[in-house]
Parts: structure tokens; C-alpha cells; sequence
């Protein structure tokens, strides 16, 4: 049930509304609102409705309207208790109880520091009202004091709302807002202050004078008073312009901000409306995207954390987590992407609690599959923060408590009653997926009524996995439709039964990977091969030195033709990566060709040689390039310590610890700098 009084009177259930029409029935079911889970006495309720004259039959009458107005709510609402009726209501069933516990959470989050969270909740609340409280009952009695105490609750709320957006900076969007308050409520001179405050920061300070000198016109004339202390301070402040006025924005507006991807999303709208709606329930905490690689979970999880963004006061964050795949990494790795620095002596656990309690976040968990083991560490997470909300990608169940599990289907595929008709065909979210990433590669590239039914075809032979669909348009620069699907088909066979999670299906998604490597030359696939050793990418320096130096840009530049690897358009500097579907095929094909350990072991030597040149430039004048080298490259230094271990070289996993010590201490990797120390040190004895 839902109940309103924030306006004029009005009751939901699950089936709708519901009519109560009558003007006595709902100044009862009102009085009985206004006293919610107590016995209001029948004496109360006849004075109430009837005043100091009631009729002979006022208690016959009263028992009729308590009938009328359980037959439309639900059974037992409305219970006979002597010596009166009591409402039975859940606290979040009213409109003004839920108003006045955001009230109270936007004015502790203001206290706590958290402007972003407080001016979220105190709008949210605000938001409840539909006009003048108990608007229905402006002449009764009954109604009265209560609605007065309800409006200034309400006028509080506006001006900590204003509070919260003036410490997120937002001045010079508040100073209209502020003088239309002034005008309806001119004796506040809480607002007057901000008004004032709100002007000066906005550079205006004539007119912040003059806000006061109004102000101070007004208190004089109206009340005969002058104005507070307080506001005769701000005065003086901002006549002496105060340094102590000009503050920044809260430090808590918002986390770090979500990568935007180079492509729009299609065809995944209605997904992308249900895990938001899914986001909004309040007793929703964790959603796991599951499916299998190239299914497009991280596409969709980002969107719908795009969308979410307004929801959440402190901010959407993604932690990306397929370079790593030790689960101890799993909170270091979260507490990097929170900017939270490790503190000495104390559980990184229990730092990142602290930080997440106060807060209002979505953490957008990327690749999760590899860390599982991981969960009942972000269960404690859960458990710290109650505003918090994990949105996660895996392969694999957290099978935390709680956990709402969301399959990403394929994308849909055109019916074959639909192939003559060019219009669906065209508008079908494969086909619409396959024509733009072809467009990317060959801007002239047009569906027709003649190549249509052959994307169709393709579209459907790849059963509508997007990372298929776009390896096979990235060729269109130079195949047609039909010249891919002639090759398609001698690649891929035509799955037409079993379950998605069957592993047929995954052989789909290989297939078309392996296609696209058989389009390569020998020295592209050994290379691509090669590349599968970095973790979290690499520089041409580094695929040069570990994948031999001969012509590497080349053919790397025909791999990135293919799709199969691509610019990192995060780095500062030219770097590149693949997608770890991607990755983990070239690492097969590593292994069959028995690379794999010389592979390594050059890698972890070129890791090596970069953190001791890293440890002799990291107290000079160009450490913080050098931090910043160092933190794209950590995992591949992840990698190469996991090497080393595995291998036995328990000099060299020591040389690199140690070098790294300054950059993991800097950097507030604590718990992992010293758990690498301390295994490093325990191989080498003496």
C-alpha cells in the first residue's frame, strides 16, 4: 500500500488506486494516517470529524465509515481495538514518514561531509510532495498543527538541500532558485545567508551586499529586529572578502567517472531497461551478468551504469578485474579504482569499509570469473555499506546471498518467415550491430536488398554473439557479404539445438576467432600468439623486446585490421591489448606451439630490467612519469613475480619486490607490497 498526505490525499495498492470519495471517509482514514500503529479513540475521532455538536448517531455513523473503508484496503488495515480503531501501517507505506527519514539521512550525510549523498536524499524526499500537506483538510482542526510542522520540515529540507548544493559548488546555478525562496519566505534568514553566500561565490558581491540590506529591510520593517548575528558575520566577510567563503566543491561529489566506449550499444535496450529498473529496487544489493565470453556483459554493464549515474549521489565505478587472477588482489585492486589509500596497520577490508559506509555507489565489477574465491570479501563490503550496490561480470556465480542473477541472452536474430522482408531484416539489432562495426571499417559500406539476406545469414551461423558479429564485419573492408559467408560456412557449422551454456556454444565463439586467425599470415599469428604473454597490455618497446624486434609494428598493424587487438585509449602514452576472450585463445595457441615458458621467461626478464630502471628514477625529478609507467604495467609485473615464482627464480622475484618497494608504498599498495616481500624474502633463505 501507499499513502499520501504530501498533497492532497491519495492511496495505491498493487492493483492501482483506490477511490475513497466521500468527505468523511477520508478525513478518517486522514485522522487514522496521522496517528499510524496507534488506538485512536472513538471519542477522538467523533470530535474530530464532527466538532463539539455531533450527531446522536456519530458513533453508528463512524462505525459505517470504518466498514466503507476497509472494503477498499486490505484485510486487517483498519483493526478494532478498544477503546477505538488502529491503523496497521508499514513505516514506508506514508509519504511523509518517508520524507522525514530522508530528511534525517540528508542532514547526517551533510554532517558526515558526503554533500553529493545529502543533496540526493533531501531531493528525493522533496520530491514526495504534490502540493500544501494534508491540502485535502486545510480547515480542519485536526489537520492543522500537523501540516504546519510537516511544511516547515519541509522548508528545513530545502535549505539543507541548498546547503549541500552550495558545498558541491554549484552557486551560480542556485542563486535563482534562492531568490524565489527569499520572495515566498523572507523572513528566513537562513536563506537570506545563502542567497547572499550564493552570489558572492558567483562573483556578484554588490549584489550579495545588497541581498542583505534587503534582508535587513525586511526583519527591520516586518519584525523589528535586526538581523542575527550570524548573518551580520557573513556581511562583514564577504565586505573583507574572506578566503574562508570561496570553498571548492565537496570532496565526495562523485567517484572516479565511467570509461564512455567508442561505439553506441545496440541492440540491447530492453536488457539495458530491465537491469536499471532491476538497480532501482531498494532491496537489490548485487546483480552478476552472466554468459559466456564475447556475449557483450561488459558493454551492457556499462550502459546501464551510464544510466544509473543520476541514481547513485557518489557515482558509478568500474573495477576492472581480467588482468588479475589472484582473488587476494580483488580488494587492492577495487581500493585503486576508489582512489583509497591502504592505511599502515590496519586491514585493507576494514579501510575500505570505512570509506564505502558513508557512501551512495554502484561498483560496476568487471570479470569476476578468475576471483571468485574473492566474494565473501565484497559480501563484507556489502555488509559495511548499506547505500552500496555491486553490478558484476562473470562467467561464474558469486552465489552470494542476495544475489540476482541476470543471463545476457544473444542478440536477437532475424526470423527466416522475415528474410524477404528488407525493411525487418535492416532493423533486426544483429544485422544493425554487423552494418555498423562494418561502416567503422569501410565507410561506404551500405546493407541492401541483395547482401541482406547474406549478413542475415551470417548473423545467424553466429548466433548472435557480438563478438563474433564484429570479428566477421571487421572484414568487410575486404570481403562482400557473400564472399564472408562462403567462408564463414566452411569454418563455422550451424548450431541449431542444445542449451546456450552447453559447450557447443562456446565452440562458436572459438570458431570465429579461429577463422579470423586463419585469415592471418604465419608471421601475424605468431606474433598474435606472442602477445597473449602481456597482461593488461603493452608498449611497442615491450613487444619488441619480448616478441622479437622483427617488423613487429607491421604486423601488428594487421592485427589491429583484424579486430583481434586494439589501441588502449586510456594510456598517455601508445599503448595496446586485446580482449581476454581474445587472449586466452592466442595463450592456446602459445602453448601448442611450446612457446610458452621461453615466452615468460622473457617477459618476466624485460619486467625485471623495467623495475630496477624504474626503482633508480622513482626519488628523482621524473617520478611521477615513472609512477605512472609503473601503474599500467602492473600487472604485467604481477605476471612476471607469478613467473618467477613458478620457476624457481627466487633472486630475480626478489630483485623485482624489492625494486618496486618506493612504487607500491607510493602508490598505497600495502598489503601487496609487503605479502610480495615477505614470499620473496622466504625463497632465498640466507
Amino acid at each position: 500500500m501507499d499513502y499520501r498526505i504530501l498533497g492532497p490525499l491519495k492511496i495505491s495498492g498493487a492493483a492501482g488506486p483506490i477511490a475513497v470519495s466521500a468527505a468523511k471517509h477520508r478525513a478518517l482514514l486522514a485522522l487514522l494516517l496521522l496517528h499510524p500503529d496507534e488506538v485512536v479513540s472513538v471519542e477522538a475521532l467523533v470530535d474530530a470529524l464532527w466538532g463539539e455538536r455531533p450527531p446522536a448517531s456519530a458513533r453508528k455513523l463512524l462505525q459505517i465509515y470504518v466498514s466503507a473503508l476497509r472494503k477498499g484496503l486490505p484485510e486487517a488495515t483498519i483493526v478494532t481495538r478498544s477503546p477505538g480503531y488502529l491503523l496497521e501501517l508499514h513505516s514506508a507505506e506514508l509519504d511523509s514518514v518517508r520524507f522525514e527519514r530522508l530528511l534525517d539521512d540528508g542532514r547526517r550525510a551533510l554532517g558526515e561531509g558526503n554533500a553529493a549523498l545529502a543533496s540526493a536524499l533531501l531531493a528525493r524526499g522533496l520530491r514526495l510532495w504534490r502540493g500544501p500537506a494534508l491540502a485535502d483538510f486545510a480547515y480542519e482542526d485536526f489537520a492543522r498543527a500537523e501540516a504546519a510542522r510537516l511544511e516547515e520540515l519541509r522548508l528545513i529540507a530545502l535549505e539543507e538541500r541548498m546547503e549541500a548544493e552550495l558545498a558541491l559548488g554549484r552557486h551560480a546555478d542556485l542563486v535563482a532558485d534562492l531568490q524565489v525562496l527569499v520572495g515566498e519566505q523572507p523572513l528566513r534568514e537562513r536563506v537570506r545567508g545563502q542567497l547572499m553566500l550564493a552570489l558572492y561565490r558567483a562573483d556578484r558581491q554588490a549584489e550579495a551586499l545588497e541581498a542583505y540590506s534587503d534582508a535587513r529591510r525586511d526583519l527591520v520593517d516586518k519584525l523589528g529586529l535586526e538581523p542575527s548575528r550570524e548573518l551580520r558575520e557573513l556581511e562583514q566577510a564577504i565586505l573583507n572578502q574572506d578566503p574562508a567563503l570561496a570553498r571548492g566543491a565537496s570532496q565526495q561529489a562523485a567517484g572516479p567517472s565511467l570509461p564512455v566506449p567508442a561505439t553506441p550499444l545496440i541492440g540491447r535496450e530492453r536488457e539495458a531497461g530491465r537491469l536499471t529498473a532491476l538497480l532501482e529496487q531498494p532491496d537489490v544489493r548485487l546483480v552478476t551478468l552472466t554468459g559466456p565470453g564475447g556475449i557483450g556483459k561488459t558493454r551492457l554493464a556499462l550502459e546501464t551504469g551510464a544510466r544509473a549515474l543520476d541514481r547513485f549521489a557518489n557515482g558509478v565505478v568500474l573495477v576492472e578485474l581480467a588482468a588479475i587472477g589472484d582473488p587476494a588482489l580483488v580488494l587492492p585492486r577495487i581500493a585503486e579504482a576508489l582512489e583509497v589509500k591502504e592505511q599502515p596497520g590496519v586491514p585493507l577490508q576494514r579501510t575500505l569499509e570505512d570509506a564505502l559506509r558513508p557512501l551512495e555507489l554502484l561498483l560496476v565489477l568487471d570479470n569476476v570469473e578468475q576471483v571468485v574465491t574473492a566474494a565473501p570479501a565484497l559480501a563484507g563490503l556489502l555488509a559495511a555499506a548499506p547505500r552500496l550496490k555491486l553490478l558484476v561480470t562473470s562467467r561464474a556465480l558469486l552465489r552470494l546471498s542476495g544475489e540476482h542473477v541476470f543471463p545476457v541472452p544473444p542478440l536477437p536474430l532475424p526470423a527466416p518467415r522475415e528474410l524477404g522482408d528488407f525493411e525487418r531484416v535492416s532493423q533486426n539489432a544483429s544485422v544493425s550491430l554487423f552494418r555498423e562495426r562494418a561502416r567503422s571499417v569501410k565507410a561506404d559500406f551500405t546493407l541492401t536488398t541483395e547482401n541482406a539476406p547474406a549478413v542475415a545469414e551470417i548473423c545467424t551461423r553466429l548466433e548472435g554473439v557480438p563478438l563474433a558479429i564484429e570479428l566477421a564485419a571487421a572484414r568487410a573492408r575486404l570481403l562482400t557479404p557473400h564472399a564472408l559467408l562462403d567462408r564463414l560456412g566452411r569454418r563455422l557449422p550451424l548450431l541449431t539445438e542444445g542449451a546456450w551454456d552447453l559447450p557447443a556454444r562456446h565452440q562458436t565463439l572459438r570458431a570465429t576467432i579461429d577463422w579470423s586467425y586463419d585469415l592471418l599470415g604465419p608471421a601475424e599469428q605468431q606474433l598474435l600468439a606472442r602477445l597473449s604473454v602481456f597482461v593488461g597490455g603493452w608498449t611497442l618497446e615491450a613487444a619488441e623486446a619480448v616478441c622479437g624486434p622483427d617488423d613487429v609494428l607491421a604486423r601488428m598493424t594487421a592485427l589491429l585490421d583484424s579486430s583481434l587487438v586494439g589501441a588502449d585509449p586510456d594510456s598517455p602514452e601508445p599503448r595496446w591489448r586485446m580482449l581476454e576472450t581474445v587472449r586466452e585463445y592466442a595463450l592456446e595457441q602459445l602453448t601448442a606451439a611450446g612457446d610458452t615458458a621461453a615466452l615468460r621467461q622473457r617477459h618476466a626478464e624485460h619486467l625485471v630490467a623495467l623495475a630496477e630502471a624504474a626503482e633508480r628514477e622513482l626519488a628523482g625529478a621524473e617520478q611521477a612519469a615513472w609512477h605512472q609507467r609503473l601503474d599500467a604495467e602492473h600487472d604485467n609485473l604481477r605476471a612476471a613475480l607469478g613467473w618467477l615464482r613458478e620457476s624457481g627464480q627466487a633472486e630475480d622475484e626478489l630483485r623485482v619486490a624489492a625494486a618496486l618497494g618506493r612504487f607500491w608504498y607510493v602508490r598505497g599498495h600495502l598489503s601487496e607490497g609487503r605479502r610480495r616481500l615477505e614470499e620473496a624474502l622466504s625463497q632465498v633463505g640466507d
